[in-house]
Formats: C-alpha cells, structure tokens, sequence
C-alpha cells in the first residue's frame, strides 16, 4: 500500500486494485470454510464407524423420471471430485431451461455413471424433471431415468459438503441386507434454496433384482 500511495497510482486505478483483491480474499476464505466443511465430515465419519443407525434408509419404488439437463465428467465418484463439476453445470442448466421457457417439473437430480472401475472417473449428469422436450439448439439434452422396482433410500439434512457419511451408510447397508446396488446412488435435490445448513437432499441407490 505504501508503495502504491508512494508512486502516485491514481484513485479509480487504485480502487480497482483493491477491489480486486477483496474478491479475490473472498474466494479463499469461501475456499477454505468448504476445505474445513469436508474435513469435519470426515471426521465425523471416523467418529461414527461402527455406530450410524441404519434404521432411517427407506426401501421404495422409483418411477421413470423424463429429464432433461447436461453432462460432464469427473475424476472421481468422491465429494471433493463431484463438487467442483456438478455446482456450474447445475447453474447453466438452469439458465439453458430459463432461455427456452421451460419450467422444471421438480427438484434438481444428480445422476452418476461409473465410466471405467471403480476408480475410474465419472460421468455428471445434472438435471431437472420436464413435461416439455428441449428444442434442438436450445444446448439441454432430454434423458429417461428408468424405474427402479426397489431402491434404497436415505434423507440427507444438510450441505452437500457434509454427504459422505450418508453416503458411506448407503454403500454398507446392501452388505448387510443381503442386497446389491445397481448403480451409483442418484441425489434429489428436495430443498437447497435457502442457507446450505437447511438443505435436504434423498439419496437413491437402486437395487438389482
């Protein structure tokens, strides 16, 4: 600051440098409640091995969804991998829906698909339910998800950031049920409008067989 004020920057430049900079500053200190968010749920996870009920996983039918939305891939099916990638593609799906006029017939979904192992990396696909099929050139891709006679399921109360526990109760309860996913768990997006501590997300693992 001092060399600035000494070279004589002229006010609307400095102004600009600063303002600059305190986006910048925000980005990391949100960069960083999120780094902390992911840390305390792994935690949380170490803490709790051994003693997350299973009593709250609902077992149900799902129908067909019609959807319509985007895909992209990620490195990884991990919090920390899908975070990054499904956040922006959920945002220009909905300016995709917005500019066509088409309204969403429910809440948001993310669906995942296992490319290569299980190791390997992800397909991301973000998407609302539509009664309307997206015109060609309107950049949305119309999907079906297909039913699943039974799927097990789990309601998740709060941030995405703090998912892994949930999810890794969803991928232990098939063991010891005698049961077998078939495919990677989808999350319906009930309610994420307000403060991330209020969200609501179910958690769908269809079942094989």
């Amino acid at each position: 600051m001092g060399r600035l004020l000494a070279e004589d920057v002229a006010p609307a430049e400095l102004r600009g440098m600063l303002r600059l900079r305190q986006t910048q500053l925000a980005r990391e200190e949100a960069a960083a409640r999120t780094r902390l968010a992911r840390i305390g749920a792994r935690l949380h996870v170490i803490e709790s091995e051994g003693h997350m009920s299973t009593q709250d996983i609902v077992v149900k039918n799902l129908p067909a969804v019609r959807a319509a939305g985007l895909t992209a891939v990620a490195p990884a099916y991990d919090p920390d991998a899908i975070t990054p990638v499904i956040g922006p593609l959920f945002d220009e799906v909905c300016r995709l829906l917005e500019a066509a006029g088409i309204r969403p017939q429910g809440p948001g979904i993310g669906h995942y698909v296992q490319r290569q192992g299980e190791d390997g990396p992800v397909e991301v696909h973000a998407l609302f339910p539509v009664g309307a099929e997206p015109a060609a050139g309107s950049g949305l891709r119309a999907v079906t998800l297909p039913a699943a006679a039974r799927a097990a399921t789990l309601v998740h109360h709060g941030s995405m950031d703090t998912v892994l526990a949930s999810e890794q109760l969803m991928s232990r309860w098939p063991e010891t049920e005698g049961a077998r996913a078939a495919g990677l768990t989808r999350e319906v997006y009930l309610e994420c409008a307000g403060e991330p501590a209020t969200w609501v997300t179910e958690l769908q693992m269809p079942l094989a067989g």
